[in-house]
């Protein structure tokens, strides 16, 4: 039994992965150390890298080999309570024996591992690759390095800038590193994707701003509530301005989600949901919607009052 890797939520709680035997696995303790759910991959063989997402929920990456020389990239997420929303793959045949993950502000998850083609039954020539997956599990994109000689390539560790602290909307910058042909070179790459909300980028950052927060405002504005405060039943309703895949949670005060109302795609326009928050405790909640799109991506948070 090895532990490979830790993450804290807002509450405190306490969620390890690594691997028992030949199955990857995921626990959960509480802030006082009670063991609330365990989990023993049988789709995984190591568990290798965790994460939180902006929504609570508990995002696991490992690697899979089901038969000699097949190996897989396996990604599985977990809601705080255990259970599990989708688990993917993504085939790599040569051995990757360590992924590295980072998640960025939109829920997406990106992945980075080794990746290549048996060339015998003894060795492979291996490359970096680096997989984007959706918030509800859908692969979005690869990318692929091979280092100058055409020589063993492997990845370590991936971060992220994350734009929410810089511009509303805009697509997160990836960088990735390890080594290259066969350990002779420290290598690190820099991946950008489309900008989703200004594209090209605006050379002056008050223009970006006022650019990006343009397109935000149609449904920034149109998300509400009502009645607000309430007691028993409300309705939250809000306004696409394009056809999108939509994720609308309500969470606590300390971030932790308390109901899922929609995690789908929605046709662009008025929209409207009902939310009986009768199994709720009195107090202010926060209901945050994620609207991504080809056209942009945007995001809005209020508050509810439950008396």
């Amino acid at each position: 039994d090895e532990g490979k890797a830790l993450a804290l939520d807002a509450a405190g709680n306490l969620y390890i992965v690594g691997s028992s035997g030949s199955n990857g696995v995921t626990l959960s303790y509480s802030p006082t150390g009670t063991q609330q759910w365990i989990d023993k991959d049988t789709l995984s063989n190591n568990n290798t890298c965790i994460a939180i997402d902006p929504y609570g929920n508990i995002d696991v990456a490992g690697y899979y080999e089901p038969s000699v020389n097949n190996y897989y990239v396996t990604a599985r997420q977990y809601t705080p309570a255990g259970s599990i929303p989708w688990t993917e793959f993504y085939f790599t045949q040569a051995a990757s024996d360590f992924v590295s993950m980072a998640v960025d502000f939109q829920g997406s998850i990106y992945l980075a591992a080794a990746a290549g083609v048996i060339t015998n039954s003894y060795t492979s020539t291996q490359n970096y690759v680096t997989v984007k997956f959706g918030s509800n599990g859908s692969r979005l994109w690869t990318a692929t390095y091979n280092g100058p000689t055409n020589g063993d390539d492997d990845p370590s560790a991936i971060a992220i800038l994350n734009p929410i602290s810089h511009f509303i909307g805009f697509s997160a910058t990836i960088y990735v590193t390890g080594w290259a042909d066969y350990g002779a070179n420290f290598t690190t790459i820099k991946y950008t994707q489309p900008q989703m909300t200004i594209s090209p980028l605006a050379a002056d950052s008050a223009t970006a701003q006022d650019a990006a927060q343009k397109l935000a405002t149609p449904l920034t504005a149109a998300l509400a509530n009502y009645p607000n405060p309430f007691r028993g039943n409300t309705t939250i309703a809000y306004t696409l301005p394009h056809d999108s895949h939509v994720s609308l949670q309500v969470y606590d005060l300390l971030g932790r989600p308390v109901a899922i109302l929609a995690n789908d795609y929605e046709s662009a326009g008025p929209h409207s949901l009902p939310f009986n928050a009768g199994h709720l405790a009195a107090g202010i909640y926060q209901y945050r919607i994620i609207a991504e799109a080809p056209e942009g991506s945007f995001s809005a948070t209020k508050q509810l009052v439950i008396e």
